[in-house]
């Protein structure tokens, strides 16, 4: 079995392949949801990884699904965690590498600078409550791991899967370009895997809608009352209240009576902006060589 992965990363896009192409219909069998790659490859210890257990399920589904199928691994998942600064992308690499020595592979890309507030809004999203200040200053204990920019210099990440599995079984696709011109993933992925899916037959429209960065401090606030993604305690958990509280900001936010009133700014964006302005020219200019596109076109900066 020669399966496709794709292993992000966070905010390019990723939910719409996995909901809208990675599909039977065209061409694709998604053999992992998000929790088997959490517990077959996500989770298990340094010495309790068993990639002979992964392969033979894969083999397993693969022929449930349909051996006509090009088989897909995808998630976000296996980018590593970025709220940790992606300290275990390159164990996740090295084990698919262990798993699926002769895989093809698509990373998704997006400009950092437009990528890391998307990223905040997903970690309040979440269920966090650190301010955008706090969250992007990264570590604050001795010992422990927090947001790093390094994480976010593509080069390195995708240098090391060329390294692993050959550039030739590779591609590397911006984000811009699905907004841009939709077709060009499908032609690409095709003539990497042979799927043969048909570009008109494809739903290119979003398939997530986020909350707007208008409405963070009231977000923040709620998610102190409101069950988390990340196991910590909350002052009071409202249970179902607290969801719903969550979701009527999120509409709002996205709302004409937002526009309305005037709660259209973007602190988050302006954060990033003034904080990491030059921090990825010198890694973007690395990775145009692993690009098609021209990336200073798609308005990512490089090095002069």
């Amino acid at each position: 079995m020669l399966p496709l992965i794709h292993p992000g990363y966070h905010k390019t896009g990723t939910t719409w392949m996995q909901r809208r192409l990675f599909l039977p219909e065209h061409g694709f069998a998604s053999l992992f949801s998000h929790e088997d790659i959490d517990a077959l490859i996500f989770q298990p210890g340094p010495f309790s990884f068993d990639a002979g257990r992964v392969t033979a399920l894969a083999e397993e589904r693969h022929d449930r699904l349909g051996r006509h199928l090009v088989p897909v691994i995808s998630s976000e998942i296996l980018s590593g965690q970025p709220y940790i600064g992606g300290r275990d992308c390159r164990m996740i690499a090295d084990r698919l590498k262990e798993t699926f020595p002769e895989a093809m592979v698509i990373v998704t890309i997006r400009e950092q600078l437009a990528l890391l507030p998307s990223l905040y809004m997903q970690y309040l999203q979440a269920g966090g409550t650190l301010s955008h200040q706090r969250f992007f200053a990264g570590r604050s204990v001795i010992g422990n791991y927090g947001f790093d920019p390094a994480f976010w210099d593509y080069d390195r990440f995708v240098g090391h899967y060329a390294a692993l599995f050959g550039r030739d079984r590779m591609i590397v696709h911006p984000m811009e370009v699905l907004i841009r011109h939709p077709a060009a993933i499908v032609e690409k992925l095709n003539r990497l895997t042979g799927a043969g899916t048909d570009a008109a037959r494809v739903d290119f429209s979003n398939a997530t809608y986020g909350a707007r960065e208008s409405v963070v401090p009231l977000i923040r606030r709620i998610n102190h009352v409101r069950r988390n993604d990340f196991g910590f305690g909350t002052i009071v958990d409202l249970g179902r209240l607290g969801t719903l509280a969550y979701r009527a900001a999120n509409k709002f936010s996205r709302s004409d009576l937002a526009a309305r009133l005037g709660v259209t700014g973007k602190p988050v964006t302006r954060h990033v902006a003034e904080r990491f302005a030059d921090r990825f020219a010198a890694s973007n200019t690395a990775l145009q060589e692993f690009v098609t596109e021209d990336l200073v076109g798609l308005g990512y900066p490089l090095a002069r």
